[in-house]
């Protein structure tokens, strides 16, 4: 597959993957289970929670294959914490009350000290980071996992919205909706970033250098 096509297969993918699982919650709530898709311990819940874990686990484990490892590394430990995050009421419950704020400030205070350890090559690898193809992909996902969906999702803003009509649940439902789109966005990162790790300038170099192949084959074929 040449990288033209392959880019594009991906962005397809990438962009298909989010609207299935919105569909797939509006098809829920059209059959009156709005209620238990965003309810604790519900399908999205663990939809998000595996969507996560898959994303931790490609970042650390392909972390060796990419050019910033380290950073590579680091990344890994914000979807694992969201992960642990989601399902803070099956922590509780099956381990102790408490369990999931230990198990997140465990991983923040191995993360502090793995900053500490390689800092010089994280800030550098940023650079290089940023550079990537994937570093849009992340930064989108950002945006909607901290900002957007707590924001669409404050009980206030439905609330000023709907008045009487207001419903716990509708709030609940767009800002999970919105979650799982992120983390699926964030998955799209981790992919990229390790499996496709080639720099955007390349990526347009490469590109550029097919388009001029398929140009010159063009005559060619014409004067055979």
């Amino acid at each position: 597959m040449k990288l033209t096509d392959s880019i594009n297969f991906r962005l397809v993918t990438y962009m298909l993957l989010p609207c299935a699982a919105v569909q797939a919650v509006v098809i829920a709530a059209q059959h009156g289970h709005a209620a238990y898709s965003v309810s604790e311990n519900g399908p999205i819940e663990w939809t998000q929670f595996a969507v996560l874990m898959i994303s931790g686990s490609i970042l650390l484990a392909r972390a060796y294959k990419t050019t910033t490892p380290q950073l590579s590394r680091l990344m890994a430990a914000f979807p694992i914490m969201a992960a642990v995050r989601e399902l803070d009421k099956v922590f509780d419950r099956r381990i102790f009350d408490g369990s999931w704020q230990l198990t997140v400030f465990a991983i923040l205070g191995l993360t502090a000290w793995y900053i500490s350890r390689h800092s010089k090559k994280i800030a550098d690898q940023l650079t290089t980071f940023l550079r990537e193809s994937s570093s849009g992909l992340m930064l989108a996902a950002m945006l909607i996992i901290l900002g957007i969906s707590r924001i669409a999702g404050q009980q206030t803003f439905w609330e000023a919205v709907m008045g009487e009509n207001h419903l716990t649940v509708v709030g609940r439902l767009v800002e999970e909706t919105l979650e799982i789109t992120g983390y699926l966005i964030l998955a799209a990162a981790a992919v990229e970033k390790t499996f496709f790790n080639l720099p955007l300038s390349l990526q347009n170099e490469l590109a550029e250098k097919e388009t001029i192949q398929q140009r010159n084959l063009i005559p060619r074929k014409q004067a055979g």
